[in-house]
């Protein structure tokens, strides 16, 4: 299924939000992310499409009308899908 044009632009705005997001908990953490560079580009841009579609799917969530892009997650929802994804924790 192919995305409209408003959906693709959210879904851009939204990995990066996951990347901001990533890196201020990293920062808290006062912690190095997980080494991701080895990847290469396709497969880091599936880790962060992948944390970012966990964000976007937690149930009950709706953004602000005047901010559509917004992602809402607590703080312990944050730690558990980065923890799933970078460290392959449950």
């Amino acid at each position: 299924m192919q995305k409209t044009p408003g959906e693709e632009a959210a879904y851009l705005a939204g990995r990066m939000d996951a990347q901001v997001l990533a890196n201020l908990y990293f920062a808290g953490l006062q912690t190095q992310p997980p080494d991701l560079s080895g990847l290469g580009e396709n497969a880091r841009s599936k880790v962060i499409g992948a944390i970012t579609t966990d964000i976007c799917e937690l149930p009950d969530r709706n953004s602000p009308d005047d901010h559509p892009d917004m992602m809402l997650l607590t703080p312990t929802e944050l730690d558990l899908i980065l923890r799933r994804h970078l460290f392959g924790e449950d």
